[in-house]
């Protein structure tokens, strides 16, 4: 199960969300970015690890724990809600990535 949601991670960092994003705006995972950002300190011990912006100019998070190994993609879109995107477990900031992706194929 983790991989697979690593595998997704890639997927959508690659595609840029956009798509990702408009399904999530949809659903009822999305908030004001900063209750978005106090849920995910507050009770999953996140924070922002990455940050990218797509051509659409929707914001792009990444937040994790060290401390767990949980992660969730947050994507905003400009003066709009913050939603959540996906979540996982396995967070890696890159060193064990590698590893991790030839166990995949």
């Amino acid at each position: 199960m983790p991989i697979k949601n690593v595998r997704y991670l890639v997927v959508v960092a690659i595609l840029g969300s956009n798509l990702v994003a408009q399904t999530a705006l949809a659903g009822s995972n999305c908030a004001p970015h900063a209750t978005v950002r106090t849920v995910l300190s507050e009770r999953f011990g996140e924070t922002r690890r990455k940050i990218g912006i797509n051509k659409d100019m929707q914001i792009a998070e990444i937040y994790a724990s060290t401390r767990t190994g949980s992660w969730t993609l947050v994507i905003t879109v400009p003066k709009g809600p913050s939603c959540v995107v996906t979540s996982g477990q396995n967070y890696s900031d890159g060193h064990a990535v590698t590893q991790l992706l030839a166990s995949v194929r």
